[in-house]
């Protein structure tokens, strides 16, 4: 059953610009991972230090497997101190 994963963060006060190119590797190491669909960063019109990703992955089994994989990747540890909060992560099924 194919899922759409939220995930919002808060950059720190002044590292809006270095957390959106962060997220936007991320987006491209996702990609390549099985069972990604898709995936979106988003950044707010109002406040730049609030930034989100939309996901689409097969399972939610299969994007949590990926989590595991992330959290161990060159870089995540440097990359997540550009944040103040987050990753909060939610988990939807597409209602048709």
């Amino acid at each position: 059953m194919e899922v759409t994963v939220l995930v919002d963060f808060r950059a720190k006060h002044g590292k809006a610009a270095e957390a959106l190119e962060a997220m936007q590797g991320s987006r491209e190491f996702s990609l390549g991972a099985k069972g990604c669909e898709g995936f979106e960063v988003l950044q707010s019109a109002d406040d730049p230090h609030d930034l989100a990703f939309i996901e689409r992955w097969a399972s939610v089994e299969e994007h949590k497997a990926f989590l595991a994989l992330v959290m161990k990747a060159e870089g995540f540890a440097e990359a997540i101190k550009l944040f103040e909060s987050g990753p909060h992560i939610r988990y939807f099924i597409v209602s048709e």
